[in-house]
């Protein structure tokens, strides 16, 4: 059972009244967070720390690691999340959103690396 639950016949729920609202504004604060220089210096940090790892580690044949630290848990949802807060959002938000992915060619591959 998730966290929050459908409103019912007899009950209704806050969240379910600003779910849509919600997503939205997640995504856009996620999207904004990940244009920051703050977190592309993180994020191109991180991913060369990783193919480095990742290349030590193929060289050793073990397994890969995670990709972000555990320190880094707001840019770690920021990443994952994303998807998940866009695909609640409407299709034209979505569609307008998306393009910031086409317009920094370095913020998602930074972002497709990471996720």
């Amino acid at each position: 059972m998730g966290l929050f639950v459908d409103n019912t016949g007899t009950t209704s729920y806050i969240w379910n009244k600003v779910k849509d609202e919600a997503h939205q504004k997640m995504a856009e604060f996620c999207l904004d967070y990940l244009r920051s220089d703050r977190a592309v210096a993180l994020l191109t940090i991180t991913v060369r720390q990783y193919e480095s790892a990742l290349q030590e580690q193929q060289n050793q044949l073990k397994a890969a690691t995670l990709v972000l630290p555990n320190d880094q848990s707001f840019l770690l949802y920021a990443v994952q999340a994303l998807p998940y807060h866009l695909s609640k959002c409407s299709h034209s938000y979505q569609t307008k959103t998306l393009s910031f992915f086409f317009e920094n060619s370095t913020i998602s591959t930074l972002w497709a690396k990471a996720y």
